[in-house]
């Protein structure tokens, strides 16, 4: 089972630009000072901003489709991932009508550990689509969302399910140690800085997501 991270897994060009974000550069306007000191500070220097934890929350949160503040159930996640496939799915049918890739091609998408989307499958105009799709500002946007989502229900699904429960960690192959490492990863979660960052880090590593798109079933 895999250590749990507060790092949202889509902060790299993603969901939102995290707390902590590096701004544009500044140029100072000092005028004193030698040659050297003058160039040095005509130079850019990083800015570093730190937003509170709870400011970061809401982005998070509102980047994901989610209401900034209040109580989260899991429907929530579910309504929002329902909402982000239906424009996924549309916005796909789009442009590969528009690149003449048949409707019947069955594709699969994933994000891969740079953010980018990925095509599993090998077929004629797979590049231009993928490339076409990766530079849709909207269209990633939207499938981050779907995918976070997705992920969190899908996770917390497995976390609840008889297949991970206390009770089947309890056998002789894993003992206490499958136990413990399930509750240590339960109470890392809960007590992380930005739990809901933590729950999308655990959630992408133990139930990565991919959309599928099949052809559609057609009646006798």
């Amino acid at each position: 089972m895999s250590s749990i991270t507060s790092i949202n897994p889509y902060s790299s060009g993603s969901l939102y630009q995290s707390a902590g974000e590096t701004l544009a550069t500044q140029k100072s306007s000092g005028t004193q000072g030698n040659k050297n000191e003058t160039a040095e500070a005509s130079n850019d220097q990083d800015v570093t901003v730190s937003l509170s934890k709870a400011v970061a929350q809401a982005r998070l949160r509102e980047s994901m489709g989610l209401a900034p503040t209040g109580r989260l159930s899991l429907d929530d996640f579910k309504a929002a991932a329902e909402d982000r496939e239906k424009t996924v799915a549309d916005a796909l049918a789009r442009t590969m009508n528009s690149l003449g890739i048949d409707s019947g091609q069955k594709i699969s998408l994933s994000l891969d550990s740079d953010n980018k989307l990925t095509i599993s499958e090998s077929f004629s105009g797979k590049s231009k689509l993928q490339n076409t799709l990766n530079e849709d500002e909207e269209f990633m946007a939207a499938f981050k969302q779907l995918s976070a989502n997705q992920e969190v229900v899908s996770f917390t699904e497995k976390l609840s399910s008889g297949g991970t429960s206390m009770v089947d960690y309890m056998d002789d192959t894993q003992g206490w140690d499958g136990a413990m490492a399930l509750a240590n990863q339960y109470n890392q979660i809960k007590a992380s800085g930005n739990s809901l960052s933590a729950l999308l880090g655990a959630s992408r590593s133990e139930t990565p997501y991919t959309y599928v798109h099949l052809p559609e079933e057609t009646g006798a």
